[in-house]
């Protein structure tokens, strides 16, 4: 199939080391799915590739889990430990190579890292458009704004990570931290359309027994998503991270200004619901009682 084909070369540059190389190919194919298909031709197994494609692209590669993270803290001296240490020594050995491999594939392929940004750019302006969210359905919907919310996490954890590894390149590409950010940005679009979404909250009144699942799973989203967009406020308004790094107060308060913003209009979309609705969300309830609690 020549759809097929095509497909196939737009994941070829999608997955190049090139960075340019892998915008300009995710910028086609957003020109070539907006405009140049007809949306009610386009087959279920077509959204799967195309929605696996730029899932896969906000991904960050070689990423070092949180246990490599803090293995790699360990504190001096652990070479002069012996016996039952020496595990935790050569695991700590271990982890500070993956940091160090990670480090340096970023500072290489500095270029890499505007691919984020743009998957979001494009899942952003395709989830945006009517014709395109009834055409991929409920299921490709959540399943996309589930990769964008562990894509979030992989980039503040990369932040993090590179906040510890100042950089030497000239070049100067988005730092992790932004990518969350904007990340964050279109993830409220996503949740507030799925809050309003009457098939989402009152499935057994959809017509279309198929969408139960879907439905359930874009709950599970809704409440992930909220509860993590809570615990970035909290953690941004405390004093936690501000000696890590290099980030500029002015820019620590413009983040935590954005989140803030961002959380309150999370807010004004529960507010807007009815009391059957609101109730299915009840698992909700223990996070913002305790953030609550705790302010």
């Amino acid at each position: 199939c020549l759809i097929e084909e095509v497909l196939g070369m737009f994941n070829s540059c999608l997955i190049s080391d090139s960075g340019p190389l892998a915008v300009r190919g995710l910028l086609r194919l957003h020109k070539f799915v907006y405009e140049d298909l007809d949306k009610h031709a386009i087959t279920d197994d077509f959204w799967a590739t195309v929605c696996h494609m730029l899932r896969r692209c906000l991904s960050v590669r070689g990423l070092p889990t949180p246990g490599h993270i803090s293995a790699s803290a360990g504190g001096a001296g652990t070479d002069e430990k012996e016996g039952k240490e020496d595990d935790a020594y050569a695991q700590q050995q271990e982890a500070l190579a993956m940091m160090n491999e990670f480090v340096l594939e970023e500072e290489l392929l500095a270029d890499r890292r505007y691919i984020g940004s743009n998957a979001v750019m494009v899942i952003g302006s395709l989830l945006g458009s009517k014709a395109i969210v009834e055409s991929m359905g409920l299921r490709w919907y959540v399943f996309l704004g589930t990769g964008l919310g562990r894509g979030i996490e992989d980039w503040e954890q990369a932040a993090r990570i590179m906040a510890m590894y100042p950089s030497q390149s000239l070049i100067v590409p988005p730092d992790y931290q932004e990518n969350a950010l904007y990340g964050r940005k279109y993830m409220v679009k996503f949740l507030t359309y799925l809050i309003g979404k009457k098939d989402v909250l009152n499935p057994e009144k959809s017509a279309d027994s198929d969408s139960k699942p879907s439905a359930t799973a874009a709950k599970s989203l809704i409440k992930e998503r909220s509860e993590a967009l809570l615990s970035s406020l909290l953690l941004k308004e405390s004093s936690a991270l501000r000696s890590v790094g290099t980030i500029p107060e002015a820019a620590r308060a413009l983040e935590l200004k954005r989140t803030t913003e961002m959380m309150c209009n999370l807010l004004d979309a529960f507010q807007k619901l009815d009391d059957p609705r609101l109730f299915t969300l009840a698992a909700l309830t223990p996070t913002f009682s305790a953030s609550c609690s705790r302010k």
